[in-house]
């Protein structure tokens, strides 16, 4: 998404220093590769991702 501030190394860094548990977990994974989905509006990006989670049962 753009224009929501969203820093992937900022959050993996958080994640590890906040539950070194996870931290492992993050070591034995790998770098963070998720591709973001842009989106114009935070609404639309919600109402997107609700009516997928009623459409997937």
């Amino acid at each position: 998404m753009t224009g929501f501030g969203f820093d992937p190394k900022g959050a993996v860094a958080h994640l590890r220093k906040a539950d070194p548990a996870l931290a492992e977990v993050i070591g034995a994974v790998g770098p963070f590769a998720m591709q973001l989905k842009v989106s114009r509006s935070l609404f639309g990006a919600l109402a997107e991702a609700i009516v997928y989670q009623q459409l997937s049962n």
